[in-house]
């Protein structure tokens, strides 16, 4: 078999780096491409692909409607009877399936607070009561101040206060209520337990008489290293 002499085609970069101008060139050619095949009806190569693809949408959009009026139905229904047409009798009627729970909300009083930073609390409307809450840092809760303010609107009086019967809703900033529930809370501590009111009277009496030291008796302890050492001690071994 005869031989001839060929030259090979040097090999192609697959990332070439084109110029601004020949991107612009490539897209004008695209371009035109797209439509001569519009103007002479030529075959598009991704239109079938392109026609699956809308019928996969289509399918999937009309199975998700369909599920989403199902489950719309089923909660709309009780037993297969519409919520609108049940009667005080199928409250009795055990065929109907109706879940037995309190009509009463335990949270209906709950309050909502846009602001964090802030606590809700309903307080006595005792003018002497008042007094010290707004002392302690309390102040009056407003309109604008609720986020859940459907719940809580028909408890608005006229001067725009919430009130129930001899309440009203008031806040207060989360550092100084947590502060004063934390200060009462030790202090039961010290009342019902011996070994909490040991501790507390121990420190409080090494504080006072550290107090009445001069400074020549401060001396004496801070050279003898005898700053730290309790002054005083129950011993009570509990």
């Amino acid at each position: 078999m005869a031989m001839t002499n060929s030259t090979m085609a040097p090999p192609v970069n697959p990332n070439p780096r084109l110029t601004a101008e020949q991107v612009k060139d490539a897209a004008k050619v695209v371009s035109q491409a797209i439509d001569i095949n519009l103007l002479t009806g030529a075959e598009d190569p991704l239109a079938e692909t392109k026609i699956q693809f809308e019928d996969q949408v289509r399918a999937e959009t009309i199975a998700a409607e369909k599920l989403m009026a199902q489950q719309k139905k089923e909660q709309a229904t009780v037993s297969g009877v519409a919520i609108g047409d049940l009667v005080e009798d199928d409250a009795y009627n055990l065929e109907v399936a109706i879940s037995a729970k309190a009509s009463y909300s335990p949270n209906f009083l709950k309050i909502e607070l846009k602001d964090r930073n802030y606590i809700a609390r309903w307080c006595n409307v005792n003018p002497v009561r008042q007094a010290s809450l707004v002392a302690q840092g309390f102040r009056a809760i407003k309109k604008e101040d609720i986020a859940n303010l459907e719940e809580l609107e028909m408890f608005l009086d006229a001067q725009q206060h919430f009130v129930y019967s001899d309440l009203v809703a008031m806040q207060i900033p989360k550092n100084i209520y947590y502060a004063g529930l934390r200060k009462a809370y030790l202090k039961s501590l010290h009342a019902t337990n011996n070994k909490k009111a040991a501790e507390a009277g121990a420190h409080h009496a090494t504080n006072q008489l550290k107090h009445e030291l001069t400074g020549a008796e401060r001396s004496y302890l801070a050279s003898h290293d005898l700053s730290e050492k309790p002054v005083y001690n129950p011993n009570l071994g509990v």
